[in-house]
C-alpha cells in the first residue's frame, strides 16, 4: 500500500462519514454491464463507474487543461551577489484542494464569455492570448514535447485561476471554448481530509517519522486526482509486463486541473507584482528564488489570488506562515530548469545552500557542501560530449523477470548542463568569479519570454543539431554568438539550404562574403567612393581572400539582389576580417554589415532572429 493509496482511502472514508455518495461526488454513476467471457463461454455482469454523460463528453477537453507545476529558469550562469531567498508556498497543493467546493455536475454548461468565469470557479477554457510586452512572466501554459512553456502569445487550455490572472495582467484573450461547473454547496470536498492530516501531523514532533508520514499523506494525495489522465507506462508485477497506469478511485480531471492551475496562478501573480529591480532566479512548482526584499514580498503578496490562498490556508491551520523561507544564500549559479547551485552561501549555519542537480547523480558519501562544490566545478569545467558515471540498483522488472540478484550496476550518462531555451537570452556577458580560491569565467545572461511555441520549437531543433554533431557547449558570449549565427542562417525555407548552415562554423564568414559582394556590386556601404578607382572583380576577390574571407571571382559575378545592412553576426572573426579590409579601404562603412548591439541583446520574435537572417 502506497502513501497515496492510503490517503485516497482516508478521503473516501471521510466522504462516507458525511453521508456523501463517493461516486456522485466525482461526477460518475454506477452501471451494470453484461459481458461475455469467450474462454469460459458464459455471460457475466460487471459494475462500472463511468462519468455521467454530460461530464463524459467534456473529459478530453478538461484533461487538456491539466498541466503540471511551473518550472522555469530565468537567469543563466553567474548571478549578482546579494541576498537571495528561496520562498515556498506552505502546503500549496493541499490548500488548493481545500478550495474546491461540492460540484453540481448535472448543471455543467458551456460559456461563451470570458467574464462569466470567476477566479475560484470550477471552470475551464481554451483561449488565444497575447500578453503586453511589459509582462515579464506570462502566465498561460502552453504544452510542448519538452514540458509546459509560458510564451507571450499562443493558445492555452487552462482553468479559471490562470484566466483571471491573465486578465488582470492586461492580456488580450479570445475565448475559443469554455466550460463551467456550478457548486452545489459551499462544503469543501477535501478540507476534512486535509485538516485530519494536519492534526495527526501536529501530534508528533517535527522531523520525526510519523510527522513526516502525515505530511506526505496530505501533500501527495492530490496526485490521485490526476492519475491516468496522461498515458504513463509502469511495470505490473503480476502480469510481468509494462502496462498503462490506470485511473485511481479519486481520478477527476476537473479537480486536478483546478489544483495545479491555482498553484501556478498564485506564483504567477507574485512574480508579476515584483518591480523590475527584483531579479527572479527560478520558479519550481510551489516556490521561487529571488533577491526580493521584505518590502517587495509584502507588495507581491497583496494580490487577490495570494489573499485567497492565505485565507484558505488559515481556514485549515491557525498559522500566518503562508510563505516560508526555505534557504538564504548570497550568490546562485543556474543553468536550466531544476538546475542550480550555490556560489556563495548564506550567513546561517543551515539552509544556506541551494542545490538542484537537474539529473546529475550524487557522488557517494559527500556532504551537501562537498556535493555543491562538485556540481559547481562540473558546470564551469564541463566539456563537449562529457559523460558521468554512476551506479544504479537493478530494477524490480529485472529482479522478477530474470531472477537477478539485487546488485548495483554501472551506468554512463551524458552530462547535460546547458540552457533549456524555454526563455530567450538577453544581455549576454562573460563574468569572472572566484570559487574556492580558483577563478572561473563563464557566460551569463538574463531572459525574456518566448514569443510563441513555434519559436521554441525552432530554437530546440537548431540546438539539437548544432549542439550534438559534434557535441558543443555554450560557455562564453562567443559560443552563444556562434549558435545564434547557426540559428539565424539556419532559418532557410528548404532543407537543401540547411547545408549552407555549415555546422563546422563558417556561416558567419559566408554571410559577410555575401554582404560584401552585394555592397560592392551595388556601390553601397562606402564602395561608391572606393570604386572611384577601378577595382577588377578578380582583385576584389583576392583582397577578401587575404582578409580571411574565402572568395572567388565567380562569387562576385554571381552576387545578385539588393544590399541589406545589419545582416552579419558580429563574431570575432567577422570583426577581424572587417578590420583588415578597413586598413585597405578606409572609406568602408563596416558598421553597416554588423547586426547592431541592440538587436543582439534581445533575440527578436518569429522569424527567430530577423536581425541575424
Amino acid at each position: 500500500v502506497t502513501l497515496t493509496t492510503f490517503g485516497s482511502k482516508l478521503v473516501r472514508e471521510g466522504w462516507k462519514q458525511r453521508g456523501w455518495d463517493e461516486i456522485q461526488l466525482l461526477g460518475r454513476e454506477e452501471k451494470k454491464v453484461r459481458r461475455y467471457n469467450p474462454k469460459k463461454r458464459y455471460f457475466f455482469t460487471q459494475k462500472e463507474t463511468p462519468f455521467i454523460e454530460d461530464i463524459y463528453f467534456e473529459i478530453d477537453f478538461v484533461t487538456e487543461t491539466y498541466h503540471g507545476g511551473r518550472n522555469e529558469q530565468f537567469l543563466f550562469g553567474i548571478c549578482d551577489e546579494g541576498i537571495w531567498r528561496d520562498h515556498d508556498l506552505s502546503s500549496a497543493y493541499t490548500t488548493a484542494m481545500s478550495l474546491i467546493k461540492k460540484p453540481n455536475w448535472s448543471e455543467a454548461h458551456r460559456i461563451d464569455d470570458i467574464e462569466q468565469m470567476e477566479m475560484l470557479d470550477l471552470a475551464f477554457a481554451k483561449v488565444e492570448f497575447e500578453f503586453p510586452d511589459s509582462v515579464r512572466f506570462p502566465t498561460l501554459p502552453v504544452r510542448s514535447p519538452n514540458g509546459i512553456l509560458f510564451p507571450r502569445t499562443g493558445t492555452s487550455c487552462c482553468a479559471a485561476p490562470e484566466i483571471a490572472l491573465a486578465r488582470s495582467l492586461g492580456a488580450n484573450l479570445k475565448l475559443k471554448r469554455g466550460l463551467k461547473v456550478p457548486i452545489e454547496s459551499n462544503d469543501s470536498v477535501f478540507s476534512d481530509f486535509i485538516t485530519g492530516c494536519i492534526n495527526k501531523r501536529g501530534e508528533h514532533e517535527k522531523g520525526t517519522f510519523k510527522n513526516q508520514f502525515w505530511k506526505e499523506v496530505g501533500n501527495s494525495t492530490y496526485g490521485k486526482t490526476a492519475q491516468g489522465l496522461r498515458k504513463k507506462r509502469v511495470y505490473d508485477l503480476r502480469a510481468d509486463d509494462m502496462v498503462e497506469l490506470p485511473e485511481s478511485k479519486l481520478t477527476q480531471p476537473f479537480f486536478a486541473s483546478f489544483i495545479t492551475s491555482y498553484t501556478r496562478a498564485v506564483l504567477g501573480e507574485i512574480l508579476n507584482r515584483f518591480p523590475e529591480t527584483v531579479q527572479v532566479f527560478s520558479v519550481t512548482t510551489d516556490g521561487f528564488l529571488s533577491n526580493a526584499t521584505d518590502t517587495d514580498i509584502e507588495h507581491a503578496t497583496n494580490g487577490p489570488l495570494f489573499q485567497s490562498f492565505k485565507a484558505g490556508r488559515q481556514n485549515l491551520v491557525e498559522d500566518d506562515q503562508v510563505l516560508e523561507v526555505k534557504h538564504t544564500i548570497k550568490q546562485p549559479l543556474g543553468w536550466r530548469t531544476r538546475g542550480s547551485a550555490t556560489l556563495k552561501t548564506g550567513d546561517d549555519s543551515k539552509d544556506n545552500i541551494v542545490l538542484q542537480k537537474g539529473g546529475i547523480k550524487s557522488a557517494a558519501d559527500l556532504t551537501v557542501e562537498e556535493e555543491n562544490a562538485r556540481v559547481v566545478r562540473l558546470f564551469f569545467n564541463r566539456e563537449p560530449g562529457q559523460t558521468q558515471n554512476y551506479t544504479s540498483a537493478v530494477g524490480l522488472k529485472d529482479l522478477i523477470r530474470y531472477g537477478s540478484d539485487f546488485i548495483f550496476r554501472s551506468v554512463t550518462k551524458r552530462l547535460s548542463m546547458e540552457f533549456d531555451w524555454k526563455r530567450m537570452p538577453v544581455d549576454p556577458v562573460d563574468q569572472t568569479i572566484e570559487f574556492e580560491s580558483e577563478q572561473f569565467t563563464h557566460l551569463s545572461f538574463a531572459t525574456k519570454p518566448l514569443e510563441n511555441l513555434k519559436q521554441f520549437q525552432s530554437i530546440r531543433d537548431a540546438w539539437e543539431k548544432w549542439g550534438d554533431k559534434p557535441p558543443r557547449v555554450i560557455k562564453s558570449v562567443s559560443d552563444l554568438s556562434d549558435f545564434l549565427t547557426y540559428l539565424s542562417v539556419g532559418r532557410k525555407s528548404n532543407e537543401s539550404a540547411s547545408k549552407y548552415l555549415s555546422r563546422q562554423g563558417d556561416a558567419d564568414i559566408k554571410r559577410l562574403r555575401r554582404d560584401l559582394t552585394l555592397a560592392f556590386r551595388n556601390h553601397q556601404a562606402g564602395f561608391a567612393k572606393i570604386r572611384r578607382t577601378y577595382i577588377p572583380q578578380r582583385q576584389f576577390a583576392e583582397i577578401l581572400e587575404a582578409a580571411g574571407i574565402g572568395c572567388k571571382k565567380t562569387d562576385v559575378e554571381n552576387a545578385r539582389g539588393k544590399f541589406k545592412p545589419y545582416q552579419t553576426p558580429p563574431s570575432d572573426r567577422v570583426k577581424t576580417a572587417l578590420s583588415k579590409l578597413q586598413k585597405i579601404w578606409p572609406e568602408l562603412e563596416s558598421d553597416l554589415f554588423l547586426v547592431q548591439q541592440t538587436q543582439m541583446n534581445s533575440l527578436p520574435p518569429e522569424p527567430l532572429s530577423q536581425a541575424l537572417v
